[in-house]
């Protein structure tokens, strides 16, 4: 297990763990056979799985953001692929974000303008969509 440590001149400052490999988002991560979508920062690949006392050096831990905005850590994975994400690959839509969604401010009054990103849930734990006007939702492109 890979791990380094912050020395100074001061009393130990932290530690920490270097990952193996690290990507850039939007990528597709596939890991034991189920797909995810990587829609924003970076995925970090630790081999073996780090402060997993049962780990392997034949085990991965994968951490990434996925399509709803949340964090994902993946530990004791047997396998990964990890690809470029489609070229129209976009944050998972809110059930809210419909036709009959007819909305046209947030919540607490504040209107909506013409290509606002509403998130619904905890920082989009629920989706996202961009608001063309009543009715109308688009999907939110990774970033």
């Amino acid at each position: 297990m890979r791990m380094f440590c912050l020395l100074s001149l001061l009393p130990f400052v932290g530690c920490g763990y270097i990952p193996d490999h690290a990507h850039s988002a939007p990528k597709s991560v596939e890991a034991d056979g189920t797909h995810y979508l990587a829609c924003e920062g970076m995925i970090l690949v630790y081999s073996p799985s780090k402060e997993v006392a049962s780990a392997s050096s034949k085990t991965y831990e994968i951490e990434f953001t996925d399509d709803y905005g949340k964090p994902v850590d993946l530990k004791l994975v047997g396998s990964y692929m990890i690809t470029d994400a489609p070229s129209d690959a976009h944050y998972a839509m809110s059930d809210y974000a419909n036709p009959a969604n007819m909305t046209t401010a947030y919540s607490n009054g504040t209107p909506f303008t013409p290509g606002v990103i509403v998130l619904w849930g905890d920082k989009g734990s629920l989706g996202r969509a961009k608001w063309k006007g009543p009715g109308e939702w688009l999907p939110v492109p990774c970033q």
